[in-house]
């Protein structure tokens, strides 16, 4: 063992697209290319009706289970990567067809607000768990 400051760790590599598919995006998955998420709403009507997904009930949770395996595996004092985070408003952008959102952050700011705080209370959740 080399005399350094490592610290063993476990990545779980993920995709940007995991947040859109948690709030019920579809995703394209390219042979050549990182999965993406596809826009799942166009208008701030469409917007307001999209519910807070449970934890348990997307692949994050899939994620903890992997990362808690993955630990016993090699001795539990693993640090474990988190996947790509995003910021709320760019997961806003990948729910919502950017085209739309450009034109509801000046028209409906409050139905843009409070799309980004629900994709800020599940990141939260997510983070907590």
């Amino acid at each position: 063992m080399l005399n350094d400051d490592y610290l063993p760790c476990i990545e779980i590599a993920t995709g940007t697209e995991i947040f859109g598919e948690a709030f019920g995006c579809s995703v394209y998955r390219p042979s050549d290319n990182m999965p993406f998420a596809i826009p799942l709403i166009k208008t701030s009507s469409e917007a307001i009706k999209i519910k807070i997904p449970k934890l348990e009930d997307t692949k994050f949770w899939n994620l903890l289970e992997i990362a808690e395996k993955s630990r016993a595996l090699v001795g539990g004092n693993a640090l474990v990567k988190l996947p790509d985070m995003q910021c709320p408003m760019d997961i806003v952008a990948t729910i919502w067809d950017k085209t739309d959102l450009f034109v509801a952050m000046y028209e409906e700011p409050e139905a843009v607000k409070e799309l980004c705080n629900k994709v800020s209370q599940f990141v939260s959740s997510f983070l907590d768990e």
